[in-house]
């Protein structure tokens, strides 16, 4: 049976123009017919067009759309809507925009855990050299081996990112003793894991969005890591102020004994 090919489009509010969505998902080949469009807020998914849309996916399906964040814009709804429509449906997605997230590509586990990877990050801004390197080098996310000197720029420091982190993203980092400050680990499914650490070096703070699960990394660990940088954040002090935060796609993480 030949592929079915859909399109999903999502604007804000009624004045919004959706014209840049749908010519963009009719450049791929998605028929007028077959693209279903909402015109309300990304907070959840209780939208008409929405539901209409699921109704029709299955596994002969491809679903088309502009940008991940016409999905949704929530990690946690988004995660459960990218697994219903990838597994109970079966269907495939492409988000035009960030081609590494492209079911078609990769039916192995590889590819399962890059879309996760990606939509574990999704909450924060990735530079656009960090989404060129991710999708040049997706068998790093997490490295099963050892890793190209090459690509890792041990002159990089910290201050350089939080300055501008927009030049930056095309090489690797590492981190040498950094302890463990906080560490979450949820599971995906089918014994799938994605890790979340606070580390700390003495000087700086940082996240590790990692692929997987890490045996022997606790709370209060020394783990030596590489990652590429993907952006900043902060948070919020207990007693005022805010703490910078760098954020990193995790290639890999080692406990210290």
């Amino acid at each position: 049976m030949s592929e079915k090919i859909y399109g999903y489009a999502r604007v804000s509010t009624r004045d919004q123009n959706e014209d840049r969505q749908i010519f963009a998902l009719a450049e791929m080949g998605v028929p007028l017919e077959n693209i279903y469009l909402d015109k309300l807020s990304g907070k959840n998914f209780e939208r008409p067009q929405y539901k209409k849309l699921l109704k029709v996916l299955d596994g002969d399906s491809v679903l088309f759309i502009k940008s991940i964040d016409r999905l949704g814009r929530s990690y946690r709804d988004l995660s459960e809507q990218w697994r219903i429509i990838t597994k109970e449906k079966g269907a495939d997605v492409v988000v035009i925009d960030m081609p590494i997230l492209d079911t078609r590509k990769e039916k192995d586990l590889l590819g399962t855990l890059i879309s996760d990877l990606v939509l574990g990050l999704f909450p924060y801004t990735l530079t656009s050299k960090a989404k060129t390197f991710l999708e040049q080098h997706d068998d790093l996310f997490p490295s099963k081996g050892t890793i190209d000197s090459s690509l890792i720029d041990n002159s990089l420091d910290y201050r350089q990112i939080l300055k501008n982190e927009s030049k930056y993203g095309d090489k690797l980092y590492s981190i040498s003793e950094g302890g463990v400050v906080e560490i979450w680990e949820e599971t995906i499914d089918d014994n799938r894991y994605f890790t979340t650490i606070n580390l700390s070096d003495g000087e700086q703070q940082y996240i590790v969005f990692y692929n997987g699960e890490l045996d022997g990394v606790y709370k209060d660990s020394y783990v030596n890591a590489v990652g590429l940088p993907l952006g900043t954040s902060y948070f919020d002090n207990s007693e005022g102020g805010t703490t910078s935060v760098v954020i990193l796609a995790g290639c890999k993480v080692e406990p210290l004994d």
